[in-house]
Formats: C-alpha cells, structure tokens, sequence
C-alpha cells in the first residue's frame, strides 16, 4: 500500500500558498478546455472525442496534459484534487481517531473546514480552532496514534 501522507492543521495552513498557486492554475486550463469549443461539447457529451478534427484533438489532449502537471504536482504534495471547476482540494488527516479531509476551496482566506471521508463536502465543519484533535502519522498498512503533533 503506498505511504499516504497526513497533514495537520498547521501544517495545511502552512503549504495554502503553493496549493493556492497551483490550483489557481488548474482553474486557468479549466476554464480554457471549457472554453474551447471542442472541449466545451466533448465534456458536456454534445460530441465525441473521436467526432473532434486532428486539431482539435492535439489542443485538447495539451491541455488535458498541462491539466494532469498540476494535478500531479497536488498528489505529490498529498492532496487530493476534487474538482478542477471550483479548485476544491482535501487534505487527508485525523479526527479524534478517524480519517478525515481538511478541506479548502480556491477564493477561501485560509484552510477552514473539514469534513469526514464519507460525508464529503456536503458534511463540511468549521474547524473550532482547539476542538480538532489532529494527529501527525504515516499510513502504510495501520494507523498509529501514538505520537500526536497537536
């Protein structure tokens, strides 16, 4: 199973400027493979890929390239990239025991919610700064709680 990393919610605060950054550029290709005729009809199931001219083929698969750069660069970084529209991103971490995200969404001041794994956004909380008991550990193949950072 690989190494997960898990984030507390100083240490998510802390990483927000580069996370910032490269979200703000997977909304910049978002909105230009939206934008782009072909990509606007192919992503909303108007036509097909395999209906797009060799042109439009090539600019949509560039971009769907410089798309997958960044996502990688999130995912390298631990976080997960939920949707490239709105620039959410999750940062898996632990709740009183239990595997949770902190959540953040591009536009907002700072990393303010979390949500559990199985609520998703809809279940977003406020973090009550002292209430979320956050853990600083490494997944490989159990949890250990033995050494808190907060």
């Amino acid at each position: 199973m690989p190494v997960q990393r898990v984030f507390t919610v100083a240490e998510a605060r802390a990483i927000l400027p580069l996370v910032r950054s490269i979200v703000r550029d997977v909304r910049d290709v978002w909105r230009k493979i939206i934008t782009d005729p072909a990509g606007a009809d192919v992503f909303f199931g108007r036509r097909k890929l395999a209906d797009c001219s060799t042109d439009e083929l090539n600019r949509l698969q560039n971009m769907e390239q410089e798309l997958s750069v960044f996502s990688t660069e999130l995912q390298q970084l631990g976080i997960e990239l939920k949707s490239p529209e709105t620039g959410l991103v999750d940062f898996p971490s632990v709740r009183n025991g239990s595997m949770i995200y902190l959540c953040w969404r591009d536009g907002e001041p700072d990393v303010l919610y979390w949500h559990s794994i199985e609520t998703g956004y809809l279940g977003r909380q406020l973090i009550e700064e002292g209430e979320v008991t956050v853990y600083k550990l490494t997944i490989e193949s159990s949890i250990d709680l033995n050494h808190p950072s907060e």
